[in-house]
């Protein structure tokens, strides 16, 4: 994630700092805004253009919600992510049909998951592609299993024949039967002049 932008609306500085300071070793540029309205003049007026948003609920001056709702009013398209310690689950819902991506909620035991997060909203292609291939492989496992037996014959026909003679070499094929491993064994042995002829013949 390294060259990506992210805008915190924090008021609680110490989880603002230890946010910030975790994400900065993703490589992220940081912005910071302790409430909704420092923000939207940060979006607004200095210019900041920040890929994605980790947004409280609950902060002085401009609350959560009312900055959502200031960025639908301004057509200001970014992805915010909701983090917050409410219990509100109709505060989170009204977030949601605003627009919010996610929502993480305090206390965040493993700031991983902030970076799950932010790789989700930032990366919705990859997780469609995910789910593609599992679906995909779970197909192909029935597949299998349903044609296990033609495809042991087709597979049989393909092996090599047991023994074969190239370039004066007799090389015999053993097929390898330990559990941890598989494959084919080769043993490679110079043919005479005299076998040769005897093959000429």
């Amino acid at each position: 994630m390294k060259n990506r932008k992210v805008l915190i609306i924090e008021d609680e500085i110490t989880f603002c700092t230890i946010l910030k300071n975790y994400l900065e070793t993703l490589g992220i540029e940081i912005y910071t805004a302790d409430n909704g309205q420092l923000a939207i003049e940060m979006l607004t007026i200095n210019g900041i253009t920040p890929d994605i948003i980790l947004c409280d609920l609950n902060m002085p001056i401009m609350n959560g919600e009312a900055f959502m709702r200031e960025l639908v009013a301004r057509n200001i398209d970014i992805p915010v992510i909701v983090i917050t310690a409410t219990t509100d689950f109709t505060q989170l819902d009204r977030m949601f049909r605003l627009g919010a991506k996610d929502a993480l909620l305090k206390p965040i035991k493993n700031l991983d998951e902030v970076k799950v997060t932010l790789l989700s909203a930032l990366y919705p292609e990859k997780n469609n592609l995910t789910e593609l291939m599992g679906e995909e492989l779970h197909q192909i496992s029935t597949l299998m299993q349903e044609h296990t037996q033609d495809m042991l014959t087709v597979l049989k026909q393909l092996q090599p024949p047991v023994n074969q003679i190239i370039n004066n070499y007799r090389i015999n094929y053993r097929q390898l039967n330990e559990a941890n491993r598989f494959g084919l064994l080769l043993d490679l042995a110079a043919i005479s002049d005299s076998q040769i002829g005897i093959l000429l013949h």
